[in-house]
């Protein structure tokens, strides 16, 4: 997403936790995350998951939710049915490439391990 639309979900974020009177934790305890993810929705650094987004429809509506937080209304009509649509299709993609970049760092993390041993076993056998 760009900059500004970024900004966009980040101020109707807040404005959303600050209208219902709750602190971050309060609001990841209600959206079920954690406080340090809804503080990197709130600054800007990350943007909401399939999963917060889902939440935040189930838990604000009707007066808020996923179209609203993403784009600002929740008219309803086809436009809309196609934006979430692709919403939809890109909050899965992200989902899926952060799934795949856990298991690459968890692999590289192995190797790093293996390195590290073998490292140790040169230098029990050089002494």
């Amino acid at each position: 997403m760009a900059d500004d639309k970024k900004n966009e979900i980040r101020d109707r974020f807040i404005r959303v936790r600050k209208e219902y009177d709750m602190n971050q934790r309060q609001m990841a305890e209600y959206l079920g995350t954690s406080p340090s993810f809804v503080s990197e929705i709130e600054r800007g650094s990350r943007n909401p998951s399939k999963n917060i987004l889902t939440s935040f429809d189930e838990k604000f509506a009707p007066k808020y939710n996923m179209r609203w937080l993403l784009y600002g209304t929740n008219e309803s009509g086809p436009e809309n049915e196609e934006k979430d649509k692709k919403i939809n299709e890109l909050v899965g993609t992200i989902e899926q490439l952060r799934a795949e970049l856990r298991e690459k760092e968890k692999k590289l993390n192995e190797v790093n391990d293996l390195n590290m041993q073998l490292i140790k076993e040169l230098l029990l056998t050089r002494h």
